[in-house]
């Protein structure tokens, strides 16, 4: 996936759930801390953010931090 960002940007990306959902898993250049699969949080009310850099197009490191409560 084409993330359309320069390398470099970053930012947060906030999830708020209205109702159960369900997510797909994250694309390919979106890279976790030690490769980790991202446990969503599905509860509906939940609040959860995703941090990002932009590495290079092929390399977003990322971060999921979920149900704050």
């Amino acid at each position: 996936i084409n993330s359309g960002l320069a390398a470099g940007a970053s930012g947060i990306i906030v999830i708020y759930n209205q109702e159960s959902v369900v997510f797909a898993p994250l694309p390919a250049n979106m890279k976790t801390p030690s490769g980790a699969n991202v446990n969503f949080v599905t509860t509906p009310g939940a609040t959860s953010i995703i941090s990002y850099y932009v590495a290079a197009d092929e390399n977003v490191l990322c971060n999921y931090v979920g149900n704050f409560a």
